[in-house]
């Protein structure tokens, strides 16, 4: 094979290495608006498999409510049940979300026709259901079922909207096999003594703050896991930041190689031209060579700055994992990586879709992030190998 045959196989190996690069980037930064648009909440308080007893009512996050004023609250319950129509047999692996008025809002439930639940509905216990796309085509064969009547459970409700089921790959292996339907809590009779499985609040402030100000309430509150999804969010996208951060600071340091090489090349340069020439003189027979020189430290200076723009992101870390005297306390760090990974292991026993989906999707940027990392590498060994050649022949 010769040398013009081995120099075009490396550009399209270099070629390829850019391209994987540039897909997996945009794959990266399309999984975090996506977990952005699918979980809009920051913090969820989760029950852990507690009786009822310990566990919050609609009545008191309605306290919750007043206490927290200037945030947005919500919970929600699920029973199963089973939904059907005067057609089809009942419907198992059902399941009936009991919410309040502001838990379409908050978890920017797609109505694609009719509208969510409003207080309205809440008030007066309507008994109205909410259904999504799939359900709807199941069941009435299709999507323009408003005001059609459904029987869940042994009560009778009205079609008021319809919702749009998040279909991608990740999302639905996040999810468990139940269809689900969104009803008014208070449409069960005895609305505000049910039971609330999720507590969810949307606020900038620090999740254990927020815990502090739920005043006569928060011994209950402490049954529930709290889930930070305003801090787990950015360390999901931070794994694909540190890897830019690397690289930018591998390119930064070659940037600052290439400077140096350039710069002993004109010292050289000039050292050898000054011995037959005055400095005026040089200055002025070199005027083009210095620009020229000037022009390509200063690109070089800005490429670095660019960088450093781009990647410069702001370093999250979990609380859990701050040590409050010494932090270089390994045991604490130990018992809480052991802590994390029996928590892992449990989690599908109780968790929610979103905690399922966050995971999964961090999960996928982990994996992205090291998939950056071995194209970098790839092609940093394919051009190292280019040069050479180009070097030899």
């Amino acid at each position: 094979m010769n040398i013009r045959k081995v120099k075009n196989i490396m550009l399209i190996e270099i070629f390829i290495c850019i391209i994987f690069f540039i897909v997996i980037s945009f794959i990266s930064i399309t999984l975090n608006n996506k977990l952005d648009e699918n979980i809009p909440l920051d913090i969820e308080f989760v029950c852990d498999n507690i009786d009822d007893q310990n566990k919050l009512d609609f009545r008191e996050m309605l306290i919750i409510k007043n206490e927290l004023e200037g945030y947005k609250c919500s919970g929600y319950s699920e029973t199963d049940t089973t939904i059907s129509t005067e057609s089809i047999i009942s419907k198992k692996k059902v399941k009936a979300t009991l919410v309040d008025e502001r838990y379409c809002d908050m978890y920017k439930v797609n109505i694609l026709k009719g509208t969510g639940v409003d207080g309205f509905s809440v008030e007066n216990e309507r008994k109205v259901i909410i259904i999504s796309d799939e359900l709807s085509l199941q069941l009435f064969n299709s999507l323009n079922a408003l005001e059609e009547k459904v029987k869940l459970g042994k009560d009778i409700y009205e079609v008021i909207g319809i919702y749009k089921k998040e279909k991608s790959i990740i999302y639905s292996i996040s999810e468990d096999s139940y269809e689900r339907v969104i009803i008014p809590y208070s449409s069960l009779g005895d609305g505000m003594k049910k039971k609330i499985d999720v507590l969810s609040i949307v606020s900038n402030d620090d999740a254990s703050i927020v815990k502090i100000n739920l005043g006569a309430v928060n011994k209950k509150i402490d049954n529930y896991n709290l889930v930070d999804y305003s801090t787990d969010k950015k360390i999901g996208f931070q794994n694909i930041k540190i890897i830019f951060n690397i690289i930018a600071l591998i390119l930064s340091i070659m940037i600052i190689y290439k400077i140096y090489k350039i710069s002993r090349e004109e010292y050289s340069y000039f050292t050898i031209r000054a011995k037959n020439s005055y400095f005026k003189e040089l200055i002025k027979g070199e005027k083009k060579h210095i620009v020229m020189f000037v022009i390509k430290i200063i690109i070089c200076l800005l490429v670095i700055f660019i960088l450093y723009k781009v990647t410069n992101f702001e370093l999250t870390i979990k609380n859990q994992w701050i040590p409050e005297d010494n932090i270089l306390d390994f045991k604490f760090y130990k018992k809480v990586f052991l802590s994390e990974i029996n928590f892992s292991n449990n989690i599908g026993t109780f968790a929610t879709i979103n905690e399922r989906y966050l995971r999964n999707i961090n999960k996928f940027q982990l994996i992205n992030s090291i998939l950056l990392m071995i194209q970098f590498i790839a092609f940093s060994i394919f051009s190292y190998k280019y040069k050479l050649l180009k070097n030899d022949v």
